[in-house]
């Protein structure tokens, strides 16, 4: 079973998304394209979760999505993360994760299943005031 590998980079050190790079095989340096190619100190690598929100934006890692859930309906923030050894109810679980921007409210596992009630409102670079 395949499956497709999409990523984002984030330059950090011209705060804006770089949309065409590729990786220098010799060195593992990510090259970005701005015109010229150069290389950049601070690039981000995010990977696509391969899920798509209700409107069918695709969710990438570092995206904060907007999870509505309930009757009523709740509403809750929360951050795109990939979570290795991630300990939930004593079990170590790996892969996408929802972590929740307040301390006490709903986290969980990415999945498939949430899709319908998912809504990518920003990402953690260029919107951190959502995470207030």
């Amino acid at each position: 079973m395949s499956r497709e590998h999409k990523y984002r980079t984030w330059d950090e050190d011209n705060k804006e998304w770089c949309t065409d790079f590729c990786i220098e095989l010799s060195t593992g340096n990510l090259l970005c394209d701005h015109g010229f190619t150069l290389y950049c100190q601070k690039i981000i690598l995010e990977q696509w979760t391969g899920l798509l929100d209700k409107e069918g934006v695709e969710i990438y890692e570092g995206d904060i999505v907007r999870l509505c859930y309930g009757i009523p309906p709740t509403f809750d923030t929360l951050i795109i993360e990939y979570a290795a050894d991630e300990v939930v109810a004593d079990i170590s679980v790996s892969g996408w994760w929802m972590r929740n921007i307040r301390p006490n409210g709903v986290s969980g596992s990415l999945c498939k299943t949430y899709e319908n009630d998912l809504e990518v409102i920003g990402n953690i670079h260029q919107h951190p005031q959502l995470l207030e």
